[in-house]
């Protein structure tokens, strides 16, 4: 479960092979599924794969390397991977992104990640949702 507050609302719920996301603001609910087999890893979490991804499909330089930290650049191969370049800055302590910046045509997204806390005494129901009736779904990739 993530609830997001900046700079819109979205809540986030994992559960198994099934991911939803809320976002109020639209009244629209994205769901996508899981792969089956060795394929599958975590929704959203999984950022290790989804660089991976990224890197067949980029030119890919180290712009940072310093005791602390490691700073990648993603610029596509071709001009159909949906983006123009992307920073992911990685904490060597851990090996987990704490900010990515990636720029479109159309506009730059900026997210930082911070304060991870993983099955930290969770109780089940907060990854229980309960589809509001006035919300549209769209189902398919929504990461």
């Amino acid at each position: 479960y993530v609830h997001y507050d900046k700079p819109n609302e979205q809540f986030l719920y994992v559960n198994g092979g099934s991911m939803q996301m809320y976002q109020p603001d639209q009244k629209t609910v994205y769901v996508q599924k899981s792969e089956k087999g060795k394929e599958r890893s975590p929704f959203y979490l999984g950022v290790g794969r989804a660089l991976k991804k990224y890197i067949n499909v980029s030119r890919v330089s180290i712009i940072k390397n310093s005791g602390d930290e490691v700073e990648l650049l993603f610029i596509p191969l071709d001009d159909n991977q949906g983006f123009d370049r992307m920073k992911v800055s990685i904490h060597k302590k851990n090996w987990w992104p704490y900010r990515m910046e990636v720029e479109t045509p159309s506009m730059t997204t900026k997210a930082d990640f911070k304060d991870f806390v993983f099955n930290k005494g969770l109780a089940d129901n907060l990854f229980k949702f309960t589809l509001p009736q006035d919300a549209q779904v769209v189902e398919g990739g929504a990461f």
